[in-house]
């Protein structure tokens, strides 16, 4: 056959694949988190919705969330564990300064109460960031927000961080604490219907 002809040669239209129905996880053709390239029987994961649970918010137990909830609960953990890293270095790194600040709270145990934000602060955020007890952190890391409003913002005076960033942190645990009760609430429905 010359090559000419063959190239002139019409071929055949392949008919177009339907797209398969999403199937319950507890279904026996459901998609395993082997399919979705998570590895098989990967610990603390899920099938949710088509999607995977992330370890941030499953911490092991049987929940469902909202794939919008667990996105937007993972940026808010990085960007605020990036921003609690640095915030508990600067205890360190100016320790001479923020000991000052934290004598001027009236707090007892100053010295001790900045090593302690310090290193809750960074190892917190560094947990954030690793999506590791993520709940446990936020708690952890909310109530250090609320004494830093407390004593400094409201007893101090101090307007920038305390009163600004402080309780956008705050915020943004207590966020991350009602996603977590949420994912447990859905959890919960889901396992008691079944």
């Amino acid at each position: 056959m010359d090559p000419a002809d063959a190239r002139a040669a019409p071929t055949a239209p392949t008919a177009p694949t339907a797209p398969t129905a999403p199937t319950a996880p507890n279904a026996p053709n459901a998609p395993t988190p082997a399919a979705h390239g998570r590895g098989p029987d990967v610990p603390g994961r899920q099938l949710v919705a088509g999607g995977v649970i992330p370890d941030e918010l499953d911490l092991g137990l049987a929940v469902r969330a909202e794939p919008r909830d667990a996105t937007t609960a993972r940026r808010t953990a990085v960007f605020t564990g990036v921003i609690f890293f640095f915030a508990g270095l600067v205890k360190f790194v100016f320790h001479h300064w923020e000991l000052h600040a934290f004598r001027s709270f009236g707090l007892p145990w100053p010295s001790a109460l900045e090593i302690l934000a310090g290193v809750l602060e960074m190892a917190g955020g560094v947990l954030l960031v690793a999506g590791r007890w993520v709940a446990p952190v936020a708690a952890l890391l909310a109530a250090t927000m609320v004494v830093a409003i407390a004593a400094s913002g409201v007893g101090h005076g101090d307007v920038i961080p305390s009163l600004t960033l402080a309780p956008a942190l705050l915020a943004a645990m207590l966020y991350l604490l009602a996603v977590r009760r949420r994912a447990r609430t859905r959890g919960a429905q889901g396992l008691s219907r079944s």
